[in-house]
């Protein structure tokens, strides 16, 4: 069944920020290639080459977050249809995206941090994206 955008479940920086604070498992995908995700992604967050590698790697239980560069990142809206799509059943879409997570001075890691960014130390834990059951 196709998902129209405004149908899409959605998370915004808030709640995003609320939630990882929890430490609940939460699978956060960067949507928009390997090129974009090196330069500058979410503290933590995981790319993946293809919805379908991601489909392999992500079990359907899963909580998701997806998110691109803003709300017209098209990327990011076609996967969260996707996994949809594929019964993925805890998917919610960060709309606003690496634009607002930075300018709402969230942790971000890459090669392309600046000054007005908030780099986190660089450190790797464990995820429930690791996991595939």
């Amino acid at each position: 069944m196709p998902h129209r955008d405004q149908q899409l479940p959605r998370i915004d920086g808030a709640a995003l920020r609320a939630l990882l604070d929890t430490r609940e498992p939460v699978c956060l995908v960067h949507a928009r290639g390997a090129a974009d995700f090196r330069l500058l992604h979410i503290r933590n967050a995981l790319a993946f080459p293809d919805a379908r590698q991601l489909r392999r790697a992500l079990h359907p239980e899963a909580q998701i977050v997806v998110y691109g560069r803003d709300a017209t990142c098209t990327a990011s809206r076609n996967l969260v249809r996707d996994l949809l799509d594929h019964s993925y059943g805890r998917v919610r879409w960060y709309a606003a995206g690496l634009q607002d997570w930075v300018a709402n001075g969230g942790e971000v890691e890459g090669i392309d941090v600046d000054d007005s960014a908030t780099q986190a130390p660089p450190q790797r834990r464990s995820s429930p994206c690791d996991q595939t059951d």
